[in-house]
């Protein structure tokens, strides 16, 4: 039997890549989603408009940082938490 060609071990670590890149992203929308919904008070917009849009944006960034995370994987997501505790003294 022959060998596979090279180059299909390059197709299939393409993907990998592609995926995690993705995740990254989805991690940053959920930031992007976080800080909008800090400025919500500040909206001019009826009190029951800025409920339903700080719920909604609170699940959307709910949703993108775990299909994020997942995309990712959890080596990934604890490396990446680490940047964000404070250590301990």
């Amino acid at each position: 039997m022959k060998s596979p060609p090279p180059d299909s071990d390059k197709n299939t670590k393409e993907p990998k890549r592609w995926i995690f890149r993705l995740g990254v992203l989805l991690i940053l929308l959920s930031g992007v989603c976080f800080f909008t919904m800090l400025s919500i008070p500040f909206f001019p917009i009826a009190d029951g408009q800025k409920a339903i849009l700080g719920g909604s944006l609170f699940v959307g960034m709910q949703i993108t940082w775990w299909v994020g995370a997942a995309c990712i994987g959890p080596a990934a997501v604890k490396k990446m938490s680490s940047w964000f505790k404070r250590p301990k003294k």
